[in-house]
């Protein structure tokens, strides 16, 4: 289930009131005054001889109330989130747009207003745009331009909104967090904290409007049950330990892509626990006791109204990653657990020991931190379930036979010791992790190794890669802060979304990456003029591999260099990594003979190579890029290229 679905309110961290209007104070001989009041509230006047006054108060002193300036900027970001507003909104057609265009060719689109027309066919977060009235009396005019020259300013009247998030600091303070709790749920937003102590933060979504409710239903009639009915239902309800939902084959799958397990570790993503006891008798899970009572009452309310076996849906929102277990938070359900979340992976060995392997897995997470989910928006679907004491034991024990690779044990219906055994074979082959990364090119790593030492160079810039392949140089700029769009041909495409997957969760803002397909030979299209118009920094990592890439790369190159400001306006830099290989740039290996010994070709051969000459044959001044690379990643037949910009 959605968010949107379960219109529970989010009160687990509201800022707790006063319980009493003062401590006890003690009255002196005769009728004294009472002691000092205690924190929230004033002690009482004593009575003759020895006097008592109120409970001690507990929540904030009435004088404790939130600036009036600062209540405004929290509720102007929130209601930008709730209007479609907000910073980074990706603009729909219909929206009305302010440009922020920088290129010096069109510099007075800078500022302009303009009502999205159109999305550019096959191109990345590229719109068109029809302006509004100018200064100059134009209007009317068509433009294109991307999503970062772009800034949402008034939501499209019509359709629904998509899903929206909005992360607030962890520097907040309870006023802060408290208004930040009671705005959001009046604006009909779902807030949610995350992580513990000093590393709490609060993440405010925007659920997509319009889902309809899945697996709630609505509280029927009550009905008088025949008596042996009701002793029936009060059994059952008293055997089920743990309610929740149980993950379908899909999700589990998706979610272990996502998230890149590493292959040697023990995989869960099968449940998200939701409260202990059955659904009809809801009871806070172990990490949640101390919660307020009204909270409590409120989630068992929406608790009773779950049906088992009902389908539901729910949207992974944070991530948590340590060296012995990896979580994801996640949001569409009410719960009595203070982090909902699906356990997805433990350490080798971990999930071995002792009784109840799950539960010390889940202790791992303790200390570690939830981050916000960067990866691309995922959807866990399965179906509510509650499980009974005996069938966790036997889940347990069939883990702990799958982790250490035994047999199963020889008790039981020949059904039994094969539905154990499959469990273990289950455990045993886990899905692998997905392909990318490996196979990456030796002038990529190179390359990566110099980037990374110059952090401050990508943070912020628009980067496209060229010829990404498994998208290893892309997303290393990424999580330095670079927003990369990796392009290759379409038949990359299933490669690198694995390889953005896998890398996404380690990506934090500004930092970003996407896949758009990109043939240097079609250089005409919308999206690759799209594409060329949003970049600060072209690369490409080992770009050639045959004499047609060659072809087309120079192609490109030509164009950019002629193109100049008016093709690339934002260009700073393009830079260009190249292995000199034999028999293809440089001088090739020649088998030994009886009359010769091997052909051996040296670095210095490199001085030679066809392919810069290439380069330079279509009006490219080539230079050395920054600095060398690090001494352990030094290449005698890899260079790193800075192709000068004659405009700049």
């Amino acid at each position: 289930m959605e968010a949107e679905s379960a219109a529970f309110p989010n009160a687990w961290n509201a800022g707790v009131r006063a319980k009493g209007d003062g401590e006890k104070g003690k009255g002196q001989k005769g009728g004294g005054k009472g002691g000092k009041g205690g924190k929230g509230g004033k002690g009482g006047k004593g009575g003759k001889g020895k006097g008592k006054a109120g409970k001690a108060g507990k929540g904030p002193r009435e004088s404790e109330e939130l600036p009036e300036e600062r209540r405004d900027i929290l509720m102007g970001e929130l209601e930008a989130l709730a209007a479609g507003t907000e910073t980074g909104a990706v603009p729909r057609v219909g929206d009305r747009v302010i440009l922020q265009v920088l290129g010096k060719d069109r510099a007075e689109l800078h500022g302009r207003t303009a009502t999205v027309r159109g999305v550019l066919p096959g191109a990345l977060a590229a719109f068109t745009m029809r302006l509004e009235e100018g200064k100059d009396g134009t209007e009317g005019r068509e433009v294109t331009a991307s999503a970062e020259d772009l800034r949402v300013v008034e939501a499209a009247p019509f359709g629904a909104l998509p899903e929206g998030s909005l992360t607030f600091p962890k520097s907040l303070t309870g006023l802060e967090r408290k208004f930040v709790h009671e705005a959001a749920e009046a604006l009909g937003l779902v807030s949610q904290s995350f992580g513990q102590g000093p590393e709490r933060y609060i993440t405010v979504f925007r659920p997509a409007q319009g889902a309809p409710a899945t697996g709630v239903g609505d509280p029927q009639p009550a009905q008088e049950p025949a008596e042996d009915a009701e002793d029936a239902a009060e059994a059952e309800a008293a055997e089920v330990w743990i309610s929740g939902v149980v993950l379908d084959e899909g999700s589990q799958n998706s979610l272990k892509s996502a998230v890149g397990v590493p292959d040697d570790w023990h995989v869960f993503a099968d449940r998200c626990e939701l409260c202990r006891g059955a659904l009809s008798d809801p009871k806070p899970l172990a990490a949640a006791r101390d919660f307020k009572r009204s909270v409590t009452a409120e989630a068992t309310l929406q608790l009773q109204r779950l049906r088992p076996a009902a389908s539901a849906e729910m949207r992974v929102a944070t991530l948590a990653r340590g060296e012995e277990a990896i979580a994801v938070g996640v949001l569409g359900l009410p719960t009595l657990d203070r982090n909902p979340h699906v356990l997805v992976a433990a350490a080798p060995g971990l999930a071995a020991r002792g009784r109840v392997a799950r539960g010390r897995v889940e202790r791992c997470l303790g200390g570690v931190r939830w981050e916000p989910w960067t990866g691309e928006a995922l959807l866990l679907r399965g179906q509510l379930k509650q499980w009974h004491k005996a069938e966790l034991y036997e889940e347990e024990r069939d883990l702990r036979v799958g982790a250490v690779g035994l047999p199963p044990p020889k008790c039981g219906s020949e059904a039994s010791l094969l539905q154990r055994a499959s469990i273990a074979i289950a455990v045993k082959t886990r899905a692998a992790p997905p392909a990318g990364l490996p196979g990456t090119s030796e002038a990529a790593v190179v390359f990566g190794a110099q980037a990374a030492a110059l952090p401050a160079l990508w943070r912020g810039r628009s980067v496209v890669e060229l010829g990404c392949g498994t998208g290893y140089v892309g997303l290393l700029l990424a999580q330095l802060g670079a927003r990369v769009t990796l392009t290759d041909l379409p038949k990359f495409q299933e490669t690198a979304a694995a390889s953005i997957l896998a890398t996404g969760p380690h990506i934090q803002p500004p930092g970003r990456a996407s896949f758009c397909c990109l043939d240097w030979s079609e250089l005409n299209s919308d999206s690759a003029r799209a594409l060329l118009r949003s970049a600060h920094v072209l690369v490409a990592a080992e770009p050639v591999t045959c004499q047609c890439s060659e072809r087309d790369f120079l192609s490109l190159l030509e164009a950019v260099l002629g193109g100049g400001s008016l093709l690339c306006p934002r260009l700073e830099g393009f830079l260009v990594a190249h292995k000199h290989q034999q028999n293809f740039c440089i001088g090739g290996y020649s088998a030994p003979s009886r009359e010769a010994a091997p052909g051996i070709v040296l670095s210095d051969s490199c001085d030679r190579c066809t392919f810069r000459r290439k380069l330079q044959d279509v009006g490219a001044s080539i230079g050395a890029f920054a600095i060398e690379p690090p001494r352990e990643f030094a290449h005698p037949f890899v260079e790193c290229w800075e192709i000068r910009l004659p405009w700049r």
